[in-house]
């Protein structure tokens, strides 16, 4: 029997319907889809229709989740979020303000602007509105806009109203703009793979950050034992890093072996893996971008952890393209489901005959959008960082 089938042929309850409070509907829903007699995608729709009806507020749902639901644990509550946006629920009402003076002007008026079926909403707002820190990994060709998009999910980032911020940019690519970071001490780092020292520099940056990423685990499982302590709340770290390519194709020059034997490549590659899966849990947002998934040298578990994103532009001959998209729609790991990827190769298709810029979303189900123009030349995230800092 089909998915929809089962649902419509739920047998009405007699009695009158008892509206539980959203945690005690959760934690049941939760219970329900442990139970081996249970068919988890049916119980999973069930509770995605429900919230919608109630008009349930998905922060609100995604908090019970986590702290209650859950105790704690994001990763669990971050896999019912994603099963439930499979079934229809999800915030998605909100978007990354866009500066309206900017228009595409490459794309003919005649053919229009969008092509049916492409996911309405801007993909990138559970990454800019997120509450809670995330582990993100972009991938696109030189000129598709990585370096633009991490700028704006950084000032997203600086306009959230946490209690304090840090940042971090490890650049090395050589964006030439950070937008007024550069004058901010300790914040930026320009690394560039002809220095002699570059896989060093670059495990003593991301070295810093793995050792307050540990901090920070060991002060909560003292809290967690000694509840007199209180919770575990730390100031938002956003660590940023573009053309981790550029470290990966170093680190390839080296066997195994040699990878031993070479310390700073050796812990580069640990930390590496520990900032990315472990920072989300202590308030670390970690942000990595590439120019295709086969250049990062990330594992697939860690893949896993992250919340995945492909950009595909060309802005001119030469500049931009859809080669990290269309990387990801032959990759099987990644979208296991064949009919999905048949569905997306076929929007993709049109949306390059209308020289669309689009972004493929891997964070939940399988997304395929227009790609938003997040360029904004009055956004000084130096100011802002000073701001928010205080100096």
């Amino acid at each position: 029997m089909s998915l929809l089938a089962k649902l419509l042929n739920r047998k009405p309850s007699v009695e009158a319907p008892v509206i539980s409070p959203l945690p005690e509907l959760l934690i049941k829903a939760v219970k329900r889809m442990s139970e081996t007699d249970k068919d988890v995608e049916v119980e999973a729709a069930t509770l995605a229709l429900e919230l919608r009806e109630r008009s349930a507020d998905y922060k609100n749902v995604r908090a019970i989740a986590t702290d209650i639901v859950y105790e704690g644990d994001s990763d669990s509550a971050e896999k019912l979020m994603n099963l439930l946006a499979r079934y229809g629920f999800g915030d998605g009402a909100i978007t990354i303000k866009q500066p309206e003076r900017i228009e595409r002007e490459e794309i003919p008026e005649a053919l229009g602007s969008s092509v049916p079926n492409l996911h309405p909403e801007n993909l990138f707002l559970e990454l800019a509105l997120s509450p809670d820190a995330y582990a993100a990994v972009l991938l696109g060709d030189s000129g598709t806009g990585l370096t633009t998009l991490i700028q704006a999910l950084i000032g997203a980032a600086l306009r959230h109203p946490c209690p304090g911020i840090s940042i971090t940019v490890l650049d090395f690519v050589g964006e030439p703009d950070w937008r007024g970071l550069a004058a901010v001490p300790n914040t930026l780092a320009v690394l560039s793979s002809r220095d002699t020292k570059f896989l060093e520099l670059a495990a003593d940056y991301i070295g810093q950050i793995a050792k307050e990423i540990q901090q920070r685990h060991a002060q909560r499982t003292i809290k967690q034992r000694s509840r007199s302590l209180g919770s575990s709340c730390w100031p938002t770290y956003f660590l940023a890093v573009n053309g981790w390519q550029l470290v990966s194709e170093a680190l390839e020059r080296f066997t195994s072996t040699q990878i031993q034997q070479h310390p700073h490549a050796a812990q580069l590659l640990a930390d590496f893996k520990y900032c990315l899966a472990s920072g989300p849990k202590v308030g670390v947002t970690v942000v990595v971008s590439g120019d295709r998934i086969k250049n990062m040298g990330i594992s697939q578990t860690a893949l896993d952890t992250a919340r995945l994103f492909a950009l595909g532009a060309v802005h001119s001959p030469g500049i931009g393209g859809y080669r990290a998209v269309d990387a990801l729609l032959t990759n099987a790991n990644r979208i296991p489901d064949l009919s999905e990827r048949k569905a997306l190769k076929s929007l993709l298709s049109e949306a390059k005959t209308l020289g669309l810029p689009v972004v493929l979303a891997l964070s939940g189900v399988p997304r395929l959008g227009e790609l938003k123009d997040f360029r904004d030349e009055d956004l000084n995230l130096g100011e802002m960082y000073k701001a928010r800092r205080g100096s």
